[in-house]
């Protein structure tokens, strides 16, 4: 499954939200009003929002590397599609509902411009624009990795990569550099935040591993055999020789 099509599905959940949320408001469940913050807040909220985080993760952990014209493309994670889930649960508030007390309902004689509303708007919006950008990524090339930021770039050659390592929490990929040591206790790194891109990391660790250490494979990136050798490997988690 693709980073799109998890990214997409994120949209019936949405609305799920939205649809729950509504029928709170609306009393057509759950207890009596002033009683119901459970049913009324988080059913509506982490209903939609497990069940998408539980997609993301089995999909994040089966995501292939993509070749697209001479080299690979780690995508951003899907992940940022939740808050369009909040976004639309919110949302929920701006549709006028009879008021506690009354038969329950939707009255449509005005919008309830509740603080609510304005902020599940802006998470949408927010969202959309994560949608557009389709960033952080990092795109892997012959010269080297190229991390994508939301609004900036920077580039690691192999030749740069002295080792690779694993930071457990948060997910980070740290790249630590050839050059002196500083005051002789450490070396100059960057790090690359996993959590944010759509990747196994144990599979990220050892593509950069086996690229930075073996310079004549570096000409394959990009190709459709290698992104097949990437896709063995992610399916059996086998050691890449």
């Amino acid at each position: 499954m693709t980073a799109n099509a998890v990214r997409w599905s994120a949209l019936p959940l949405a609305l799920l939200a939205f649809l729950l949320r509504l029928a709170d408001e609306a009393g057509w469940y759950g207890p009596e009003p002033g009683s119901r913050v459970a049913l009324g807040f988080l059913v509506p909220v982490c209903l939609p929002v497990v069940a998408f985080t539980l997609l993301v993760w089995w999909a994040t952990r089966r995501a292939a590397v993509p070749a697209r014209d001479g080299v690979f493309v780690i995508p951003a994670s899907p992940a940022a599609a939740v808050f369009a889930i909040f976004g639309a649960n919110l949302l929920g508030e701006l549709v006028p509902t009879a008021p506690p007390g009354e038969e329950p309902g939707i009255v449509l004689d005005a919008f309830d411009w509740t603080f609510d509303a304005p902020m599940g708007a802006l998470l949408l919006l927010f969202t959309c624009a994560v949608f557009l950008l389709r960033r952080p990524r990092l795109v892997l090339d012959a010269a080297g990795i190229t991390v994508q930021h939301l609004f900036r770039r920077h580039t690691v050659r192999w030749d740069e990569i002295a080792d690779v390592r694993r930071i457990t929490r948060p997910p980070t990929i740290r790249l630590v550099l050839h050059g002196s040591a500083v005051f002789g206790l450490a070396r100059e790194s960057v790090d690359l935040a996993v959590g944010w891109l759509f990747v196994n990391p144990d599979v990220l660790q050892v593509v950069i591993g086996h690229y930075a250490a073996h310079p004549a494979e570096r000409s394959a990136i990009g190709t459709a055999e290698e992104a097949a050798r990437l896709r063995a490997y992610a399916a059996d988690q086998a050691a890449w020789a």
